[in-house]
């Protein structure tokens, strides 16, 4: 159920989604779909070890199995084994964590490429990898290495503490998370020696910075390599990376002189794909008499892995700004440690560092209304931000919200929350969350536009989609300016050409603006007189992003005798400042809502003290399946448009993960009752169990 409310909009019709029909046909072009002439099959040989001095590998048997083309390790190609980049500047001393293609003298984590196989067929150049001798010398784990640290600070903290009537301290842990799409991971690439040029096709969401980095490593200029996008199966943060197996793949095509195609496998994907969250906190939060925030103050440890990935600082630098949330937080600290581990490295999840920063803020607001004696419900309408407050400046650089009336979306979430039976003997609670979080970071994405003589516009732009419906919606926002049907618009993505890519929320922000502006000139240009064909180009630069708000609400059960949690009821209220499609809103919120209530009470990669994996599939990677959930109800907002971009729209895309996670967290302490610790995520069985107050508690919480 959705509920949209608002004064009427242009442009918001739930139209369907253009793109749909190619999918459920199967008509969809996926990696794992390409076939060229030619074609052989990469297989990864993986560190079995989580660390250890790396003993020479010898291929010279495997290059002469039947099948086999080429092999390589780190030794074969010593020119080709430039560091892993990172998409934004990390500090000078940390490049030296930067991630060689394949490991060169040691390894760092189970799962890490060794060497590489190419054969004639995929089954062969896995058959081939079981003959790869991976030995390591013996050596124990090293302890965790300290990397980096960060803090972000304001206002009289020591004060704040000193005034309040409250205290409230506590720790907390997030465990690792994998993205876990869909279509697994996978690249295939040609290389044509007469024109010197590499063809890549991949599914990335940041194909500007993919396209660079593979002409980087393999001392390509830019023009020689053409990247071609491709259909994709979900996203969720994995495929805004550039892993290892990204420049190998390219690299074999080179070697051999034909097409070469590498898919990942699940347990790769579990063992080698860069994961996220993986942060342990210790945080304060100092109150008021009142229930009014006087300081919050935190520190946490994440845990980066083996490497910095190409976004492994991301998470911890948004859960940094992210901490404050939608409330008035006059006194502040937050820092940071990063430390470097034997996992795979850190990258990013939906939601990054806001699901992790919402879990601890929100948990420390309802101890603390708990302290109090008040409401967890109007301990937050006591500190949210006030309409008339905004523009609010956090106080953090460059994080100042946009507008919005933030406890009307806390009253619509609660108010989607009915009651109703629970099994007998379970223990039943509600739980609420508020989140804000920035949608359209700055920066400048492109957009061009053509008009032919039968009438139909074709828009060109930077960005790509992985499930969220950019070409009904984009053709919404052009169709709209021109005033002709969206059926007369098509939307090409992932040129490189063009400034753009798709993530932290912004497409709608970002490309959509830049669609309008396109739109806009062509529009002009015909009103000048122009006749088709007619092309323009457009951009759309923004300075600060546009801060969409929301609250999630939860209902849950738990069975005090075996530590289980059911989710009862899950509802969400956002404030999307202007709808373009109302459906493909909901469909991003219901999809978060999910996600995040999965993060919440089942997935986790678990590690033992030595390193090694123990999750072993999707037996033990719990993913929230339809019979988890209960129907996610969404009440969509246009309460104040954005005036940060000329649509008026504020991203949905992830908000809702980080909501529901923290609401869920919510609903079961409330469940549990006065003493109840829930600190750690995943909410698994055994970890309530383990809690002595479990089984003497009873009643509803």
């Amino acid at each position: 159920m959705t509920t949209l409310a608002s004064a009427p909009s242009t442009g918001r019709r739930a139209i369907p989604r253009f793109e749909d029909g190619v999918f459920l046909r199967g008509e969809a072009g996926y990696v794992g779909d390409l076939r060229i002439d030619g074609m052989l099959h990469l297989a990864v040989v993986r560190s079995p070890y989580a660390f250890g001095r790396l003993v020479p590998v010898d291929l010279a048997a495997v290059r002469a199995l039947p099948g086999v083309v080429d092999a390589f390790a780190a030794a074969d190609v010593p020119g080709y084994l430039a560091a892993i980049p990172t998409r934004l500047p990390v500090p000078e001393q940390l490049e030296r964590f930067l991630q060689p293609p394949l490991a060169i003298e040691e390894v760092r984590y189970v799962g890490q490429p060794v060497a590489v196989v190419v054969a004639v067929s995929p089954e062969a150049a896995l058959d081939a990898t079981d003959a790869v001798v991976v030995e390591v010398e013996a050596s124990s784990l090293p302890a965790e290495e300290a990397m980096h640290t960060e803090e972000a600070s304001f206002g009289e903290l020591e004060k704040a503490f000193e005034a309040a009537a409250v205290v409230v301290r506590e720790q907390f842990t997030i465990g690792r998370q994998a993205g876990l799409p869909l279509e697994t991971r996978g690249l295939l690439a040609d290389f044509d020696a007469d024109s010197g040029e590499l063809s890549v096709w991949a599914s990335a969401k940041a194909p500007q910075f993919l396209h660079g980095a593979i002409a980087r490593a393999l001392s390509l200029a830019p023009e020689r390599v053409r990247l071609h996008p491709v259909d994709t199966g979900g996203g969720f943060g994995v495929r805004g990376e550039m892993h290892p197996e990204d420049v190998l793949v390219p690299l074999a095509a080179l070697r051999v002189g034909r097409p070469v195609r590498w898919l990942e496998g699940r347990l790769e994907h579990l063992q080698s794909a860069y994961q996220s969250r993986g942060q342990t906190w210790s945080a304060a939060l100092a109150v008021a008499a009142d229930g009014e925030i006087l300081g919050l103050d935190a520190t946490f440890r994440g845990d980066l892995g083996a490497f910095i990935g190409p976004n492994g600082l991301t998470p911890g630098r948004l859960a940094i700004r992210a901490l404050p949330g939608p409330y008035r937080v006059p006194s502040f600290r937050c820092g940071a440690a990063y430390v470097r581990s034997c996992k795979p490295p850190l990258g990013t999840m939906r939601g990054p560092g806001y699901f992790e920063s919402a879990f601890v803020r929100e948990r420390l607001l309802d101890l603390a209304a708990g302290e109090l004696g008040l409401d967890p419900v109007e301990m937050r309408r006591r500190n949210l931000v006030r309409a008339a407050e905004q523009p609010y400046a956090t106080g953090l650089d460059g994080v100042v919200y946009d507008g919005g009336e933030y406890s009307v979306t806390l009253d619509r979430a609660l108010a989607e929350i009915q009651g109703g039976p629970v099994a007998a003997g379970s223990l039943e609670g509600v739980g609420v969350a508020c989140v804000v979080e920035g949608s359209g970071t700055p920066g400048i994405e492109t957009a061009h536009a053509r008009l032919d003589r039968r009438g139909r516009v074709t828009v060109t732009l930077g960005s790509s989609s992985f499930g969220q419906g950019h070409a009904t919606s984009f053709a919404q926002v052009v169709a709209g300016v021109l005033s002709i049907e969206p059926e007369l618009v098509e939307v090409v993505e992932g040129a490189r050409e063009q400034t753009g890519g798709t993530f932290a929320s912004r497409s709608a922000v970002m490309a959509g603006s830049a669609c309008r502006e396109a739109a806009v000139a062509l529009r002009d240009a015909i009103a000048a007189g122009g006749a088709a064909p007619l092309e323009v180009s457009a951009e759309f630069e923004n300075t600060a992003a546009a801060y969409t708000y929301g609250a999630c609400a939860a209902r849950v059960e738990v069975d005090p005798e075996t530590g289980s949690v059911r989710l009862l009821e899950l509802a969400v209220a956002v404030d999307a400042g202007v709808v373009i499609n109302a459906e493909i809103v909901r469909g991003q919120l219901v999809g978060g809502a999910v996600q995040g209530a999965g993060g919440a009470l089942f997935e986790e990669l678990e590690y033992s003290a030595d390193g090694e994996p123990l999750t072993g599939g999707l037996r033990d990677y719990h993913l929230p399946l339809a019979a988890d959930m209960p129907e996610v109800r969404t009440v969509v907002l246009e309460l104040v448009p954005s005036p940060r971009n000329p649509l008026g729209v504020r991203g949905v895309g992830e908000i809702s993960t980080a909501g529901a996670a923290a609401a869920v967290a919510n609903a079961v302490a409330a469940a549990l009752g006065a003493g109840a610790r829930v600190t750690e995520l995943p909410l698994a069985p055994w970890r309530l169990v383990g809690n002595a107050w479990l089984g003497s508690t009873s009643g509803t919480g």
